[in-house]
């Protein structure tokens, strides 16, 4: 079964990896703007500073950004993160009940 948000490669840091978001999963009728790492934040609970942080000091990112782009997180393939996307994927399904209830 696929996940909402999953670990993956990232060409740009080697043995460092992303979170993503499963366009297949999560289907937004209107489309997307703005960042996905924004998105999870909200998924997470937090606010868009404060998940940075988290992910930053609990989770080992590596925040990289320039001149007012959107911030990348770049993760270890640690429990930690495994765990952390686990986390977001059940807070994702708890959030779907929620509003289709």
């Amino acid at each position: 079964m696929l996940k909402p948000f999953y670990l993956d490669t990232t060409p740009f840091y080697k043995n460092k990896y992303i979170i993503r978001v499963n366009p297949e999963v999560m289907n937004f009728p209107n489309g997307m703007t703005g960042s996905f790492n924004v998105f999870m934040a909200r998924v997470a609970g937090l606010a868009y500073p404060n998940f940075l942080r988290y992910c930053r000091d609990k989770l080992g990112a590596e925040i990289v950004g320039k001149n007012g782009y959107y911030l990348a997180m770049y993760f270890p393939n640690s429990n930690e993160v495994k765990n952390f996307v686990q986390l977001l994927n059940n807070r994702i399904e708890d959030i779907k009940k929620q509003i289709t209830k």
